[in-house]
């Protein structure tokens, strides 16, 4: 699925890419790679606290594939595991994952999740229905 989408995009062209990861079918997860100015760092982030390997580096291998298949530049690509806010039960990894990436797409330390999680799901909830993402529509 990945190969279909970069077929016609250069990933290497954009700052960073965000890719929510749905790890074992029951938990989600992201990572982002900067790989504009600043290219060489996967994040992994994971509400549970986890540092799996698997995803990061399979991540880091796509990338090599997709620099190789595109004529592009390698580079050392560094893997580090961000502290992110814990989610507090089961249920919360898709509201963790959303909330932490739109917080970095904008620029702002994802640590600035600080409400509660019942907030978070009402204004993605609110947002989804108005048409609009980030306060923007």
């Amino acid at each position: 699925m990945v190969w279909r989408w970069t077929k016609n995009n250069d990933i290497f062209s954009m700052d960073t890419i965000f890719i929510p990861v749905n790890h074992a079918n029951s938990h989600w997860v992201f990572v982002t790679v900067r790989v504009g100015a600043e290219a060489g760092t996967i994040s992994f982030f994971d509400s549970l606290g986890s540092r799996l390997k698997q995803v990061p580096l399979t991540t880091r291998q796509l990338l090599m594939n997709e620099a190789k298949d595109k004529g592009k530049p390698q580079h050392e690509w560094t893997i580090e595991h961000p502290y992110c806010r814990q989610q507090e039960n089961a249920d919360e990894c898709g509201v963790f994952t959303l909330v932490h990436m739109d917080l970095l797409a904008r620029g702002m330390d994802h640590m600035a999740m600080t409400k509660s999680t019942a907030y978070y799901r009402c204004r993605i909830a609110a947002e989804l229905l108005a048409g609009c993402l980030g306060g923007q529509g």
